[in-house]
């Protein structure tokens, strides 16, 4: 999943209240949000893992977040009964 928020200079891109909206679905613990929140470009791509979900970021206050989520890897199993 990507999200794309709107920046400074962008015509187009998520809102943070619809963000909000779908991390919240994504169950993402505060202390990652607060990691998303205190993100500056200076910081370059930020990464987190919860559950079975993993989070790389960046941020520019021109351009907006940029998030993608993907299931983890510790998450990746095989098919019971397969070999």
């Amino acid at each position: 999943m990507l999200i794309d928020t709107r920046g400074t200079e962008d015509s187009s891109g998520a809102n943070l209240s619809g963000t909000a909206c779908v991390l919240k679905a994504l169950e993402i613990p505060d202390y990652v949000l607060s990691q998303v929140d205190a993100t500056r470009a200076l910081d370059g791509t930020q990464t987190a893992t919860w559950n079975e979900l993993s989070a790389t970021w960046n941020y520019h206050p021109d351009h907006g977040m940029s998030m993608t989520i993907h299931l983890s890897d510790a998450s990746a199993s095989p098919i019971a009964g397969t070999s």
